[in-house]
């Protein structure tokens, strides 16, 4: 038996995997089901760094740099591997403290471990990466993009940057939060480096 298009459409929203039906909820469906609208979120923060949007931009394509920086809080970074070009990517793995008895990691106990393409590179002005987590989790799979925008503030830059299609296990709040951390930490090491 064929179905046209229109059945195939109240098939998908009957189900649940029509995108407006699930706007408002914040849950994921039944096994096998995605509910899309919950999965993803977007956030933004934006950090005043006393340095010109050149070395700031530095910071985002130097493994050194990634390394120092942007783990939030007290967690450690290691840049596995690193191809600094368009279409390539770098694969990073973020450890928890072992003092931090309530952290719970993406990909292992501990540790968050993620694939970034670079999608776009231009240099002093924006970065955009399409980031993967190696995680079993549904709740943390997906592509998530993160765009960075460099603007020039007098002799300072504005660093913007934007989450789209968070996964679903990370909160707004908490994708914000590690966001804000590591902008602190951003600044701290540009902000450094331009005094040496």
């Amino acid at each position: 038996m064929a179905i046209n298009f229109k059945q195939h459409l109240n098939f998908l929203k009957t189900e649940g995997w029509w995108p407006e039906i699930c706007v408002g909820h914040d849950r994921i469906g039944e096994i096998g089901k995605v509910n899309f609208c919950s999965t993803m979120s977007t956030t933004r923060n934006t950090k005043i760094v006393k340095a010109p949007p050149e070395k700031v931009y530095e910071a985002f394509v130097r493994p050194e740099a990634l390394e120092t920086w942007q783990a939030p809080g007290d967690m450690k970074s290691k840049v596995i591997r690193f191809d600094l070009r368009e279409g390539g990517s770098y694969e990073m793995v973020l450890s928890y403290p072992e003092t931090d008895q309530e952290a719970r990691g993406k990909s292992g106990a501990k540790e968050d471990r993620y694939t970034a393409r670079f999608v776009t590179l231009q240099p002093g002005k924006r970065i955009v990466e399409a980031i993967r987590f190696d995680s079993s989790d549904v709740r943390f799979q997906g592509e998530m993009i993160m765009e960075v925008t460099f603007e020039a503030v007098d002799l300072n830059t504005l660093v913007t940057m934007v989450f789209r299609d968070v996964p679903a296990g990370i909160s707004p709040e908490d994708n914000e939060k590690g966001t804000e951390l590591s902008l602190q930490k951003l600044a701290r090491y540009v902000e450094g480096a331009e005094k040496e």
